[in-house]
């Protein structure tokens, strides 16, 4: 008798001498043994419709289920999922684990399999895909395809995968991004220098090495790709980390001196494309504050938002939020945002910018002028 031929045998027997759930137990304690996941998620979830009284095998909605029974069965399925989920990643299959995972909203057992994993080349696109473009661990994901696939597409998967993510994962893979092509420029500028001047420059900051070294910046030259440069500086608006700040204004003194040939200008507020963000960048970091202000609220003011969005208004208001101003913000928002005006999240809400104030006096009052009766009463409630 073959042993699959066995394992009937064993469940039939098993049946005969303690019913269905004799039978159910037999067949789960087999799957288990045999480690077969997706088989003994269906039995493992018939033995919890079993003990619930419901029948093995389900023909009507959840939502027609009678409580207490719903409620129970929903538990029993996430403990199932549970179970095979983990079941899978000791098997290293992350996206078949995630599909069963993902109900449970448990994270850190798979983020924990993911870093004691080493990649390799069969697996390398599973990871990427459960931790970046399923937000499971995005910074380990973005990391891989930073170590395996380069800059290129690095940013390709950045515009594709961190839309409409949360600010903290952005900012995450953002602050990767920087560090990665700054580290490359750095070294790219240091081969250079070395190459034309007999040694490697002592600065570490790009900066330092750039400022007195026009011959670096001959025509349609650059040390990177230049649209990599504009890509990286772009996304590194929605830091706030001082350091990655730091590494980002140091990528705009790169740029801003490269020849004209190579720069494309930007759009409002950052036509000038690499001065500007570097204004933006510089202020937060305590330098060029006063001009920096007066930069973004000119292009604030200015720039028709009907025909050109809104960026100018939500890159003014979030500079002025970010150097703790949030009350001069909260002033100049009820000035520039018109009702029906679509923003992007980019900056903070009137809302939140009188809450980090104390200023609900003056949202309130916004609220009523704009006959916003619930953003009224919230204003109200708000202040205690």
């Amino acid at each position: 008798m073959s042993q699959t031929q066995s394992h009937f045998e064993e469940i039939e027997a098993a049946m005969k001498a303690g019913g269905t759930a004799a039978a159910l137990t037999a067949l789960i304690d087999k799957l288990r043994a045999e480690q077969r996941p997706h088989e003994l998620f269906d039995a493992l979830s018939m033995q919890a419709r079993h003990k619930l009284g419901l029948p093995l095998v389900m023909r009507q909605d959840l939502e027609s289920v009678p409580e207490p029974q719903r409620s129970q069965l929903e538990e029993s399925s996430l403990a199932v999922c549970r179970e095979v989920g983990r079941m899978l990643l000791d098997e290293g299959k992350f996206r078949e684990a995630w599909m069963y995972l993902r109900p449970t909203g448990e994270t850190a057992a798979i983020r924990q399999a993911m870093e004691s994993q080493e990649p390799n080349e069969e697996l390398i696109d599973e990871l990427i895909d459960v931790a970046l473009n399923e937000a499971v661990h995005p910074g380990f994901g973005y990391q891989l395809v930073l170590d395996h696939y380069g800059t290129c597409n690095a940013i390709t998967s950045f515009e594709s995968s961190m839309y409409g993510k949360r600010k903290e994962d952005q900012q995450l893979v953002a602050g990767l991004l920087i560090e990665h092509l700054h580290k490359e420029l750095l070294e790219n500028l240091k081969s250079d220098v070395e190459a034309r001047e007999g040694q490697p420059p002592m600065e570490d900051r790009i900066e330092a090495i750039v400022a007195d070294r026009g011959d670096l910046f001959q025509q349609f030259g650059s040390h990177i790709d230049v649209s990599h440069l504009q890509s990286t500086v772009r996304f590194a608006r929605i830091v706030e980390n001082e350091r990655q700040l730091a590494l980002a204004f140091d990528l705009t003194e790169y740029g801003r001196r490269l020849h004209e040939d190579l720069q494309q200008p930007g759009e409002e507020p950052f036509v000038d494309f690499f001065a500007a963000h570097g204004l933006f960048f510089a202020a937060q970091l305590g330098n060029d504050v006063d001009r920096a202000i007066g930069h973004f609220r000119d292009r604030a003011e200015n720039v028709d938002a009907h025909t050109q969005g809104c960026t100018s208004i939500e890159v003014y208001l979030a500079l002025l939020a970010r150097l703790g101003r949030h009350e001069e913000a909260l002033l100049a928002a009820a000035k520039l945002v018109k009702p029906g005006m679509q923003f992007s999240g980019f900056a903070p809400s009137m809302f939140e910018l009188a809450e980090a104030c104390n200023r609900f006096d003056i949202f309130s009052q916004l609220c009523r002028e704009r006959d916003d009766v619930v953003g009224f009463a919230t204003g109200v409630m708000s202040r205690g």
